[in-house]
């Protein structure tokens, strides 16, 4: 593969609230034109060749944190989303294994502010059509946090026989994300152009280990596929040296 193109980029889509206050709009508003993007800067990183293309949603975090109109919404735009992909059948037709990682379930269970069953038939539906895809793999983040995956990792090693060896190949193995190789490109938005500090918030902690991080001052809603060719071409043009 042309190693000036990521195998597997990874995007924390910052932004959709503070894009919509901009413009006077109701937050949701933010979140719903931020799930436009999603799907267009998804398609977009295919074509360009990209095999791997991970989307971080909602962290878990959020789930804890937010109100819970605000989830209620975020919940049912998801559910719908899978259900275009559902009967469109895109990601079939374009060879893509669809996955979703996270905790929500439990965490919204806990908060006790939606029916998760519907959501979870939905997920369950489009990883089952797209089970024997090969080709691309589009993943999404859903209540997902790194501290809580890492937590979670080393547990399942002090339990699982299998892994008894603590070889990093089976902590790997441990890992929720143990099906997705090493993150070549992480794209934050929404960043200042002046800021001088940037927040990992635990991101895919073991497999951004020797990503390259850039971080376009642009909010998310904004952020269009000729954008993404942007940070391509600067991911393109970096030297990598790789400790040398």
């Amino acid at each position: 593969m042309d190693s000036t193109i990521p195998n597997h980029i990874a995007i924390i889509p910052d932004g959709n609230r503070r894009w919509a206050k901009a413009k006077g709009f109701a937050s949701i508003e933010g979140h719903r034109e931020g799930a436009e993007r999603f799907r267009e800067v998804s398609e977009a990183a295919f074509k360009e060749g990209i095999s791997y293309f991970t989307f971080w949603a909602v962290s878990d975090a959020n789930i804890v944190n937010r109100s819970v109109p605000e989830l209620t919404y975020l919940f049912e735009l998801l559910r719908k989303e899978l259900v275009r992909e559902l009967e469109t059948g895109r990601l079939i037709k374009d060879d893509v294994r669809f996955h979703v990682v996270g905790w929500w379930e439990e965490l919204a269970r806990e908060r006790n502010f939606v029916d998760t069953q519907k959501l979870r038939a939905v997920i369950t539906e489009l990883e089952t059509r797209t089970a024997a895809c090969t080709k691309r793999h589009l993943t999404i983040l859903f209540g997902y946090g790194g501290r809580r995956e890492m937590h979670e990792a080393v547990n399942r090693m002090a339990t699982d026989q299998s892994l008894a060896a603590g070889t990093e190949e089976e902590f790997r193995r441990a890992l929720a994300t143990w099906f997705l190789p090493d993150v070549d490109l992480v794209i934050r938005t929404g960043e200042p152009q002046d800021r001088q500090y940037h927040e990992s918030e635990g991101f895919l902690m073991y497999l951004t280990a020797d990503a390259v991080k850039q971080f376009p001052a642009v909010m998310w809603p904004d952020f269009t596929p000729e954008r993404l060719r942007e940070e391509l071409k600067r991911y393109a043009d970096f030297e990598r040296r790789r400790g040398a």
